[in-house]
């Protein structure tokens, strides 16, 4: 049931009630605010991420180039020592070829029927025993005849100085 409120006029035209409209803008300004809140936040997020990723792959960047600088700086040593290992390859094949040439005019050199060849030619006479002079050549025939004494050492020097029987 109802009841009809004698004391009330019905108005046709109705005034809002100002604490509620207030209270509604109110609202969607605070949404408003949350909402770019929100917004800032998610761009603060996203730009934090951003460096992050940034900063990443410029770390891997960089160690990928010392690395990539690192290698090349090792091939370019094994390269300079393995052409001075072939360098040295090529010296020591000279050297064998110099060494057999050496070799082979010596062994021409030496052969006994060219030395018999050559004493004829430089008119060489056979020497007899009696006609050459033997030198001991470990003997100084040079000296003034002055006996070469063996020095003492230090400590015997020192122990020849101590008047003691034991010490010498």
């Amino acid at each position: 049931m109802m009841m009809a409120l004698p004391e009330r006029v019905p108005y046709i035209h109705a005034v809002p009630n100002p604490s509620v409209e207030r209270e509604q803008k109110r609202r969607e300004v605070e949404e408003k605010r949350k909402l770019q809140r929100s917004k800032e936040q998610y761009q603060k997020k996203t730009a934090v991420q951003n460096n992050a990723m940034k900063k990443s792959v410029g770390r891997s960047i960089f160690f990928m180039a010392v690395l990539l600088a690192f290698v090349l700086f090792r091939s370019s040593m094994v390269y300079d020592l393995q052409n001075q290992y072939v360098g040295m390859q090529n010296q020591i094949r000279e050297t064998e070829k110099l060494n057999e040439d050496l070799r082979s005019k010596i062994i021409k050199a030496s052969s006994i029927k060219e030395l018999a060849e050559k004493s004829k030619e430089m008119e060489l006479q056979t020497v007899n025993r009696e006609d050459y002079i033997e030198v001991d050549l470990s003997v100084n025939h040079f000296s003034d005849g002055v006996a070469v004494t063996e020095e003492k050492s230090l400590s015997e020097q020192i122990l020849s100085l101590i008047p003691f029987e034991f010490a010498h």
